[in-house]
């Protein structure tokens, strides 16, 4: 199995007037357990559908979206449990990578596999390394 950070852009699924001062430029991630980047991205948007589906103010995106999801990194393998699932989250984080391969993806090297959503062909398409 393999490990995906699951990624939506922005915080604002999160936001509702309970938190009206949450911090926006933080994006909304899901750690999942999956064969494929694809299953990955099914598993993450099946739980934001769950989890937004009582946000009044998300039901018209929750009709028209194939996927919640905009970015997929694989970050690393777990042999161990042959599960898919969704393992964390979620969480408000910045989608980019951080840490020693920080200096490299501000360089615009990518040394993880990454995929991002192509709303308008509603297809995923994996980012090219640098």
């Amino acid at each position: 199995m393999n490990l995906y950070l699951v990624s939506r852009y922005g915080a604002g699924i999160f936001l509702d007037e309970l938190n009206p001062d949450l911090e926006t430029t933080k994006d909304s991630n899901l750690l999942v357990r999956a064969k494929t980047f694809g299953r990955a991205g099914e598993l993450a948007h099946d739980f934001l559908a769950a989890y937004i589906s009582s946000f009044e103010h998300l039901q018209d995106e929750l009709k028209t979206s194939r996927m919640l999801c905009d970015y997929i990194v694989q970050i690393g393998t777990d042999a161990e449990n042959p599960t898919e699932e969704v393992i964390h989250g979620p969480f408000l984080s910045h989608a980019i990578i951080r840490g020693k391969h920080a200096g490299e993806i501000a360089k615009g090297i990518n040394p993880f596999k990454s995929w991002t959503y192509d709303r308008a062909a509603g297809t995923w398409r994996k980012v090219r390394h640098s």
